[in-house]
């Protein structure tokens, strides 16, 4: 029987449904209004409309104003609704009504020194009905804060001007962008911050499309002092650069020249919110409209809502939070992993080609991606950090004693039965605060869970959240510090102990280590290495959790075993392992000022697969380097530790109490001794402790590894920079031995 096609309703684009996306068309279904000036008026949803921001030099209050007015009557042509200008060296503040010969109006206010006719800013908004003004709540000499609503969008605009980066001193800058910080300061909730004016910062940022948002932390190869305190500022109130959102050539990005025109910078921003930036369609420099200054103004186009409906947009589905790697101790997610990686791996050896022929690299990325991949899919999202245990303020029966109380006087009865109530609810809960910290670190103790019981003695459960500092030092600043400390510049001669080696480097040539095994490892050897890794350690590439739950399925043992043997049959070692992540970690107010990139410790997180390698090795040459060391060495070896060294110093000073005599000691502290280790010098001194004829293939790998290393910082993972000194951590016990043992015995024997 044949059936009929029901026909599909025809969906008209009604007024009514609500935009899914944010645009600048107006909308076309009411009649258009006009208002006084000829000028479009508003549709029932969006507004066009433009402002600008320019340094005229002089506002010459002595011309009774006719520079103003030519400023005005320039800005009414251009047809923008207000306008910021810097360095109007009018004095004191106040406020005036300009009017055209066209018949249009503009309020102008200004602030500026008392006696001297130094900086001054102000700003020229036209007189509208839909245009409301507030009067400034925020004046200096330098920056000026007043609240607007343009056709329903309510700002806040903060017109600044900067001191120049020669003309002001340090604490003069510091000042500068404090005041700041308190003129950005919003009351009404719906009302957004625009932050523009002459801000005499110079940032590569700015000379191209590169879409600072505040956010973000984006490679700055050329800035001054005040860009880099402009991109701390835009970072701490989350402001971006308009200008940078955009593709310009560069005469519509400078708004500065000199007087012959060759030079030419960038000193003028628009710094919105998120919120606005979504709204802004061009913001660049217009260098044909002539102010009788050397800037050049800088005029932002933008499109506003003008209601509630219009601000409406399709909520966006939010991405996956971070995968909660230590989520594979529980039994029934890491049988869940383990099943998918059995999967993945026995389809790629079905379908796959031959990998006999495969570079170590690519058989690297494999095993990265496919873990990762794992792991996205079959595990579950972290949650959120354990807040603070804040007893005072989850404890109704305490605030309700609290609130009891300051309801009567302190000397009625009253008064002192509820103080005697609020002391024993105290009592109380810090008994049971310190019960439950008890009950915890007894559990730890009982599992025998060295790690999580010492984290629970080191940590404070205090009551009260700690303060999160958003300042910090500006990445591109670390950036350059950290290349100078791991690229020492200056080249030092060979010592003339690696060139003739030591009496005592003979004598230690006669250590046995044909027991040295140098085949590939092999799958047991593997199996016991990745089974003695920590689980919660960090990694650049993949959490090493994931690596020791899938030692279980055969089909990756098997991946990792030809990884291994290709590494050592090429000599070749996957590029990414010698990549790290730097996290720069502040040592405290006590090493320097948070500011201050010599202040920060450098952490480096390599990868997992690499560490595998290094333990590898580090394993099978144990026995053999610990020979070589003096029996006084007690770093970095397994059964010994700096406890045996401070009980031997403590029974030595007991000793000599008793006998009354003196002891002279001394300690010596190098200054980022690792990181400073000349690796030609190194791997030198340790070739030199094996016979002639010796298989060396262990440390020719070691050496290979870092050949090509470098580092980037964890704010900006794709901005990497080589390093030519400086270990990996798993590494450090060889080399420090080693050349430890090396050094005290070339000068003190």
């Amino acid at each position: 029987m044949e059936t009929k096609r029901r026909p599909k309703k025809r969906v008209e684009n009604r007024e009514d449904q609500p935009r899914h996306t944010y645009t600048n068309e107006l909308n076309t279904l009411h009649s258009e209004k006009r208002n006084k000036t000829g000028n479009q008026c508003i549709s029932n949803k969006f507004f066009d409309w433009k402002f600008g921001t320019v340094n005229i030099r002089s506002g010459k209050q002595k011309d009774e104003g006719a520079k103003i007015y030519s400023i005005a009557k320039t800005i009414n042509n251009t047809k923008l609704t207000f306008c910021c200008i810097q360095e109007v060296k009018y004095r004191n503040s106040g406020h005036k009504v300009i009017k055209l010969d066209t018949g249009d109006e503009y309020e102008f206010h200004w602030c500026g020194t008392k006696k001297r006719r130094e900086a001054g800013v102000g700003i020229l908004i036209k007189i509208d009905k839909q245009i409301e003004v507030q009067n400034p709540d925020y004046e200096d000499p330098r920056i000026m804060a007043i609240n607007l609503k343009i056709y329903g969008f309510c700002l806040r605009v903060v017109n600044a001007y900067a001191p120049t980066e020669t003309g002001g001193c340090k604490s003069e800058k510091d000042t500068f962008y404090r005041n700041l910080s308190k003129a950005c300061n919003i009351k009404e909730r719906n009302r957004k911050l625009l932050v523009l004016g002459d801000l005499n910062a110079t940032t590569s940022l700015a000379y191209r499309k590169s879409c600072f948002d505040g956010v973000k932390v984006l490679p700055d190869d050329k800035f001054n002092e005040n860009g880099s305190k402009l991109k701390s500022f835009c970072r701490k109130m989350k402001l971006g650069m308009a200008s940078t959102f955009f593709d310009y050539p560069m005469h519509e990005r400078v708004t500065w020249y000199s007087c012959d025109k060759k030079t030419t910078k960038k000193n003028d921003f628009v710094l919105p919110e998120s919120f606005i930036q979504q709204y802004i369609s061009s913001c660049k420099a217009y260098p044909d409209i002539d102010f009788d200054s050397d800037h050049k103004i800088l005029i932002t186009s933008l499109s506003t809502p003008t209601c509630k409906r219009a601000r409406w947009k399709q909520k966006l589905t939010l991405n996956k939070g971070k995968v909660d790697a230590l989520s594979l101790r529980d039994i029934t997610t890491k049988n869940k992993f383990i099943d998918e990686v059995k999967r993945e791996f026995t389809n790629t050896k079905k379908h796959g080609a031959n990998t006999d022929l495969i570079s170590s690299e690519t058989i690297s990325d494999f095993i990265i991606k496919t873990l990762r991949a794992v792991g996205e899919t079959t595990l579950p999202s972290k949650n959120p950090k354990k807040g603070t245990n804040e007893i005072w303020k989850n404890d109704k029966e305490f605030n309700d004693l609290l609130n009891c109380r300051k309801n009567h006087r302190v000397d009625t009865d009253e008064y002192k039965q509820t103080t005697k109530k609020l002391k024993k609810r105290i009592k109380f809960l810090r008994n049971k605060k310190l019960a439950d910290e008890a009950n915890e670190i007894n559990e730890h103790a009982n599992r025998r869970d060295i790690e999580n019981l010492y984290k629970c003695m080191k940590s404070s459960d205090d009551a009260f959240d700690d303060i999160k500092r958003r300042k910090k030092c500006d990445p591109n600043i670390l950036k350059n510090h950290f290349v100078k400390h791991f690229n020492p510049t200056c080249s030092k001669p060979d010592p003339p102990e690696l060139n003739e080696a030591p009496h005592f480097i003979k004598e230690l040539r006669h250590i046995y280590e044909n027991n040295l095994k140098t085949s590939p490892p092999d799958i047991d050897e593997l199996r016991k290495t990745i089974i003695k890794l920590k689980s919660g350690k960090s990694a650049n590439d993949i959490p090493t959790i994931y690596v020791k739950a899938a030692i279980e399925c055969e089909g990756f043992i098997e991946e990792m075993v030809k990884l291994y043997k290709t590494i050592w049959e090429t000599n070749s070692i996957p590029v990414d392992w010698g990549h790290s992540r730097l996290v720069a970690i502040w040592k405290g107010a006590a090493k320097g000022s948070i500011e201050n990139p010599e202040a920060y410790r450098a952490l480096q997180i390599g990868s997992s697969l690499c560490k595998i390698l290094v333990i590898t090795i580090i394993n099978r040459i144990k026995i053999w380097y610990d020979k070589q060391l003096l029996d006084q060495q007690l770093g970095f070896r397994s059964g010994r530790g700096t406890t045996d060294g401070l009980y031997r110093i403590k029974r030595v000073q007991q000793i000599a109490r008793r006998r009354k005599n003196q002891i002279f000691a001394i300690f010596v502290d190098l200054t980022a001794a690792f990181d400073h280790v000349n690796r030609k010098w190194l791997f030198k001194s340790i070739k030199q402790r094996f016979k002639a004829n010796s298989d060396m293939k262990l440390v020719e790998l070691l050496e290979t590894l870092y050949q090509h290393t470098s580092t980037s910082l964890a704010e900006t993972p794709d901005d990497r920079f080589e390093t030519s000194t400086g270990y990996v951590k798993e590494d450090l016990s060889l080399r420090y031995s080693i050349i430890y043992s090396w050094t005290t015995l070339c000068k003190f024997s």
